[in-house]
């Protein structure tokens, strides 16, 4: 954590996470999917696939180990 690549790219996808999670009200926990795509005409850019309200506890999910990353910090 957080998932390699460009460090811009990484600071972008973490303001539009928050703007999302703020304009939703969510409380607590929620989880932004953000695919990076080339368009046909050769560009990049970010659009907000989904907005997890809820995501999963389990072992197998990403929150665990953004808690065990961020420690006392969440």
């Amino acid at each position: 954590m957080p998932a390699p690549g460009l460090p811009f790219v990484y600071q972008e996808v973490r303001r539009l996470t928050l703007a999302a999670h703020v304009a939703l009200g969510c409380r607590g926990v929620s989880c932004c999917g953000f695919p990076l795509r080339r368009s046909h005409r050769g560009k990049s850019g970010l659009s907000c696939l989904e907005a997890n309200t809820q995501p999963g506890m389990s072992e197998t999910s990403f929150v665990p180990d953004l808690a065990s990353v961020c420690g006392d910090n969440i």
